[in-house]
C-alpha cells in the first residue's frame, strides 16, 4: 500500500481554431494531486490499482495570458497497472515501468458528471527507508478524451484528446 502527492499539468482539452496560430485553450488546471496505492507483488511483477483525486480550475489562455475559474472541477481516477522491475541495485533501489487502463470520474461545478477512459504508463524509482517502509518518485503520463462535452464548447472551439503529465513522491508500506 503506498500514497503519492504530486504535481499534474494537463494539455490538449481543446483548441481555439479562431485565434490565427496562437495557442488558445480551454483545459483543467495544473492541480495537486493524491493517490492511494494498493499493490501486489511476487517475482519483480506487481498488479495493483491506483485511486486519484484532484481538486482543478479550469483555464482559458491565449498564449500571452491566462484566466482560472478555481474549483471548477473534481476528478476521482481509478487506474488498475501492471508494473515490472526494470532494474535493482544490491541495496534495494529499483527502477520500474508501469501501465494500464484507467476512469477518470469528472464532477463539474455546476452538478455536470462525466466519465472518460484511456491509458497511462509511468516510470518509478523506489529505494528503502526501514525496514517494509520505501521511498518513491514517479513520473507519469495518462491520455484520455477531452473532459469537455460536445457541443458544450463555442462553435471555434474544438476538442482534443488530453494528456496529463505528473511528477509525484510517496511511501510506500509492504514488501
Amino acid at each position: 500500500m503506498g500514497l503519492d502527492l504530486g504535481a499534474s499539468h494537463f494539455t490538449g482539452a481543446s483548441f481555439d481554431t479562431s485565434a490565427g496560430g496562437v495557442a488558445a485553450s480551454l483545459r483543467p488546471q495544473h492541480p495537486p494531486v493524491a493517490a492511494l496505492r494498493l499493490e501486489h507483488a511476487a517475482a519483480g511483477v506487481r498488479v495493483g490499482l491506483g485511486v486519484l483525486y484532484a481538486s482543478a480550475g479550469l483555464v482559458a489562455e491565449n498564449g500571452a495570458y491566462a484566466a482560472v475559474q478555481k474549483g471548477f472541477f473534481s476528478l476521482l481516477e481509478l487506474a488498475p497497472e501492471g508494473s515490472i522491475r526494470l532494474a535493482q541495485t544490491g541495496a534495494g533501489t529499483e527502477l520500474r515501468l508501469h501501465a494500464g487502463p484507467l476512469v477518470d470520474f469528472w464532477a463539474v461545478e455546476n452538478g455536470d458528471n462525466r466519465t472518460r477512459a484511456g491509458g497511462h504508463a509511468a516510470l518509478s524509482a523506489g529505494w528503502p527507508i526501514t525496514g517494509r517502509v520505501t521511498g518513491s518518485i514517479r513520473v507519469a503520463a495518462a491520455l484520455t478524451g477531452s473532459v469537455f462535452e460536445a457541443g458544450e464548447l463555442p462553435f471555434q472551439v474544438v476538442r482534443r484528446v488530453m494528456w496529463r503529465r505528473t511528477v509525484s513522491v510517496g511511501l510506500r508500506y509492504g514488501r
